[in-house]
């Protein structure tokens, strides 16, 4: 590998320059994102932390994903507490989530709220807060510290999406198969590094 698309060097077997960027791009997705979502600690239950980690072939961002979250999030043991009073064992009356969501994906979108009351509904619950992120006030917002958290969780982390071959065929064209093997073992990969014990991140599959 060159170490600049445009100026091409003479390299010595075994002896190549080695860069730490390059300017090559895959020609598939291969972005992993992770989105988080916090629940309010409450007279029973302590704050709890979650991320969801996904890729763009498996799982791409739309206006279902929050209620697709929330449904896995709901089944998983360390996060069980945020929608089941230990106390009593039954669902809590009020879901209060704190969410970490772009532009594109906020609650102030219809299609986003409808998903929303679809959750409301069809947990009976009597109320579903939802608190989107507020990235000019990072102090003051529990998803940006949980994003922070994160960010210096995975600094540096480099996955390859190459973990089980090439996702490109010899004609040029990307292996769907081998690429949605790629980005699941990458996933799995991502979740080892960046996954402690209070903060457990979740797989979407």
């Amino acid at each position: 590998m060159a170490s600049h698309r445009f100026h091409g060097t003479l390299c010595v077997e075994g002896n190549e320059p080695l860069t730490t960027r390059t300017d090559y791009v895959n020609k598939y997705p291969s972005t992993l994102q992770t989105t988080s979502y916090n629940f309010a600690g409450t007279k029973t239950t302590g704050e709890v932390c979650m991320g969801v980690v996904k890729a763009p072939v498996l799982f791409n961002k739309n206006s279902l994903q929050h209620f697709a979250d929330l449904e896995l999030l709901s089944q998983k043991k360390h996060s069980k507490s945020a929608f089941i009073n230990p106390v009593t064992g039954k669902k809590k009356e009020i879901e209060c989530v704190r969410v970490d969501g772009g532009y594109d994906e906020g609650p102030s979108h219809l299609e986003v709220q409808y998903w929303w009351t679809v959750r409301h509904l069809k947990c009976s619950s009597h109320a579903e807060l939802v608190t989107l992120r507020n990235s000019s006030a990072s102090l003051r917002n529990r998803v940006e510290l949980q994003n922070g958290c994160l960010a210096l969780c995975h600094a540096n982390l480099f996955i390859p999406s190459t973990l089980h071959g090439s996702c490109t065929l010899e004609s040029g064209k990307v292996n769907e198969e081998v690429l949605k093997n790629n980005l699941g073992s990458a996933i799995d990969v991502y979740i080892s590094h960046v996954d402690v014990p209070h903060v457990p991140l979740q797989k979407s599959i």
